[in-house]
């Protein structure tokens, strides 16, 4: 299973047409891999799956999926972009994410 566009929280405030900024949804690599635009929502959704994957949640409930996504959009400090640097936040702030409990 993994978190859909339907199920986000912020699924509304997010942008989801890469065009307007040149950015490319489909791109894994460089920037776009190492660093999170919390305003784009695919590389949310990609990010909270690809933790999710990471920390070998299996059958999570739709609500984990979506704590994570708040935490990433509400309280990891917006100064933090790289990717290993927010799931290292995570991961000291929320000490049971990765079996989410939490």
């Amino acid at each position: 299973m993994s978190y859909t566009k339907g199920q986000m929280v912020f699924e509304k405030d997010y942008k989801w047409t890469a065009e307007s900024d040149k950015d490319n949804p489909n791109y894994r690599h460089g920037k776009d891999r190492e660093e999170l635009n919390r305003s784009e929502g695919y590389e949310m959704r990609d990010f909270i799956n690809d933790l999710a994957e990471e920390w070998n949640w299996v059958n999570p409930p739709i609500v984990s999926y979506q704590n994570l996504e708040k935490i990433i959009k509400n309280r990891v400090p917006h100064d933090i972009h790289k990717h290993e640097l927010i799931k290292k936040w995570i991961e000291d702030n929320f000490k049971g994410i990765k079996n989410q409990v939490f």
